[in-house]
């Protein structure tokens, strides 16, 4: 049996008599040279990688002992402007049909051309994936209602959400189109829908521009830098969560402040280490008081620490909560301090092995990614990794903090903590490849705080 989408087929000898399809038919011929139209592109689903044909596609194969592969070809989504080969495999997988058997299928040799096509695994090859609009549609529903309030995050304008509805389903095409691959074996993370899924690329670099650093910058502390070779064997694996010194991932919504949420989540290990009590720090202290930089300009690590040992500490979250703005109403005062700190270390820069000696025996790290590298945006779970991604420090617009390492099937990885809540990534976490290259710069800057003190 061959599977074909209708207009993919005119010029086939074997099908000239039959001109009652319409296009996005799938037929298929069976051993004795009938054709049948067993379903139509719009009853085909992808979802998570998985191929749902109709249920008259089995019916058919159960009652044809000589059917062995069924293949479909063709181009059914226009947007994607490639050719797409999915095949299922039937009866035998390790037998090809003989020549006899393909005779017995009357079908043309030439038609043979089909195996050309990328085929990759039992299962489908997909390189452009048909996707319905009712399917989009409720998706896109979904999204609405988990991230956006329904329709009243729209109301600001008209045409707001026909433009978001497009961007949407352009991120969603995307998406799925990814996981096929990786089904296929050619990545090693899936993306999956999130609060960024109705963001242009554009409007995400924008978001996550982080400002140049200026020359001959003054700092009010001192830094100390880190050893490059552990003087000790490490451990093979560090998961500082389970030490209870890593608070729940928080969320900076659309507040540039990355930076002050990687610096307070390594000063919150180094607090719960001295004192045994794992306490939440306030972002917001510093992005007040920090006269230089905030959520709309973003900042710098070096720059967090700097602010909270020049103002003499740092308050509890829950006495100085985040509020997402710019204000810059500084009301830190110094008697409400929980955390104080004297200086701040760095690793060697560019050195994974440092980084690695820093996160197993210092604890949680603060460091700046690329977070602008395909996928990012909507990583889901895996092991990330891009050929993309840069190492240069003044191209690295995220900070994030390191908050472990570890293997998973061969591959070495980074236990990344985010600030982006748990509805991005491993609930707020991604694994990014290690020892591949200092992978999206990952170990190009990191820093703790040191001479830390509870108050």
């Amino acid at each position: 049996m061959i599977g074909y989408w209708m207009d993919d087929i005119k010029e086939l000898e074997v099908f000239k008599d039959h001109e009652w399809y319409k296009t996005g038919d799938l037929a298929i011929m069976d051993n004795k040279g009938y054709i049948k139209i067993i379903g139509h592109i719009n009853d085909i689903i992808i979802k998570s990688g998985v191929q749902i044909y109709p249920q008259e596609v089995e019916d058919v194969i159960d009652s044809n002992p000589y059917v062995l592969k069924a293949y479909v070809c063709g181009v059914p989504d226009d947007r994607c402007g490639q050719e797409v080969c999915a095949w299922i495999q039937l009866k035998d997988p390790n037998k090809n049909p003989t020549e006899d058997e393909m005779a017995m299928c009357k079908v043309p040799r030439y038609i043979l051309l089909v195996e050309e096509f990328p085929i990759t695994r039992t299962g489908m090859s997909v390189n452009c994936v048909p996707l319905t609009q009712p399917h989009i549609e409720s998706e896109w529903i979904a999204f609405k209602k988990q991230f956006r309030d329904s329709n009243e995050y729209y109301e600001r304008s008209a045409d707001e959400e026909v433009k978001r509805r497009q961007v949407f389903e352009d991120n969603y095409r995307r998406i799925v189109r990814h996981n096929e691959e990786t089904d296929n074996g050619l990545h090693t993370y899936r993306l999956g829908v999130n609060q960024f899924s109705d963001w242009t690329d554009r409007e995400y670099q924008q978001w996550l521009n982080r400002p140049k650093p200026k020359a001959n910058q003054t700092l009010y502390v001192n830094t100390e830098h880190h050893f490059s070779k552990p003087p000790v064997p490490l451990p093979n694996s560090v998961d500082w969560r389970d030490k209870h010194v890593v608070t729940p991932v928080k969320n900076q919504a659309n507040c540039g402040g990355c930076w002050v949420f990687s610096t307070v989540a390594s000063l919150e290990g180094q607090l719960a280490l001295k004192t045994g009590k794992l306490l939440s720090l306030s972002e917001q202290n510093i992005l007040d008081c920090d006269s230089e930089y905030g959520c709309e300009s973003g900042g710098f690590v070096e720059h967090a620490f700097d602010t909270i040992a020049r103002e003499g500490g740092i308050e509890s979250e829950s006495q100085y909560p985040f509020r997402n703005d710019d204000d810059k109403r500084c009301t830190f005062k110094k008697s409400k301090s929980v955390a104080s700190i004297g200086k701040y270390s760095t690793i060697t820069p560019g050195s994974e092995s440092s980084l690695e000696h820093a996160v197993a025996t210092v604890g949680p790290i603060a460091v700046y990614i690329d977070s602008d590298a395909p996928g990012f945006m909507s990583y889901s779970s895996g092991l990330y990794s891009s050929a993309k991604c840069k190492t240069d420090y003044n191209d690295l617009l995220h900070s994030v903090a390191v908050v472990g390492y570890g293997t998973a099937g061969g591959h070495d990885y980074w236990l990344i903590k985010n600030s982006w809540d748990t509805t991005w990534g491993e609930r707020g976490y991604m694994r990014l490849a290690r020892n591949k290259g200092n992978m999206c710069g990952v170990a190009t800057f990191g820093a703790w705080p040191t001479e830390v003190s509870a108050t």
